[in-house]
């Protein structure tokens, strides 16, 4: 009787360890849905309420998923330490990519005090458009930076952010989105960034992406303190 019970024991033992692996094997693999094409996933990036970016704080270059209303809908790769570039793909293949601009004319405009700008450009290196951090002044004379968006002739559009990309606004002052990051779990680097807009507000997804950038640079500073 007692050689029968530590049979059943260990039938039971092993059986419950064949259980812990399938679930924890399971857990591994993605059950995240993908756009059906890359014309809906583009528009879903502008479109979309929640825009996410995956990101790894133990990497140099980051690289990472970007999902759109939960959906995978593209992927970011940087690349390049001094002369960084980041690209943006659907399908495997560039949709547009951006870079630091510094020698262009968006960079001396007259009566304008701006610092970071950032270049938009398709796959044949067409510009489309620009993100810019511009010196304003507030109701209360007191001056601060926001990140302002252009198209490729440097009109502005018709939202902007705050300087680290934490919130979005429109130019009557009123908040359409925000944007914030997280650390995905308690062990290891890997965290997101997600941008949130209100329902009915559309932004484009180069913008987002430059949002993207700030929220990515304050949080790899301060992170691990």
């Amino acid at each position: 009787m007692k050689e029968k019970a530590k049979i059943r024991k260990a039938v039971y033992i092993a059986v419950m360890w064949c259980i812990l692996a399938s679930v924890l094997l399971g857990c591994r693999k993605s059950n995240v849905e993908s756009y059906a094409s890359a014309e809906e996933a583009k528009q879903a990036m502008s479109q979309c309420r929640t825009f996410l970016v995956e990101g790894d704080l133990d990497e140099v270059n980051q690289e990472g998923n970007i999902l759109a209303d939960g959906k995978i809908a593209g992927r970011l790769k940087e690349t390049g330490i001094l002369n960084t570039k980041w690209t943006v793909s659907v399908d495997g293949k560039t949709w547009f990519w951006m870079k630091f601009v510094t020698d262009e004319p968006i960079n001396n405009i007259d009566g304008v005090i701006a610092g970071t700008t950032y270049g938009y450009y398709d796959e044949n290196n067409q510009c489309l458009g620009y993100a810019q951090k511009r010196l304003f002044e507030n109701k209360n004379l007191e001056r601060e930076y926001y990140l302002v968006f252009m198209d490729a002739d440097g009109n502005l559009k018709d939202y902007l952010a705050e300087e680290r990309g934490e919130e979005l606004y429109d130019y009557k002052g009123n908040q359409i989105g925000s944007g914030k990051a997280e650390l995905k779990g308690y062990i290891g680097e890997k965290c997101y960034f997600e941008i949130d807009t209100e329902t009915g507000v559309s932004v484009d997804a180069v913008d987002k992406m430059a949002m993207y950038l700030q929220l990515f640079s304050k949080f790899n500073e301060t992170a691990g303190d």
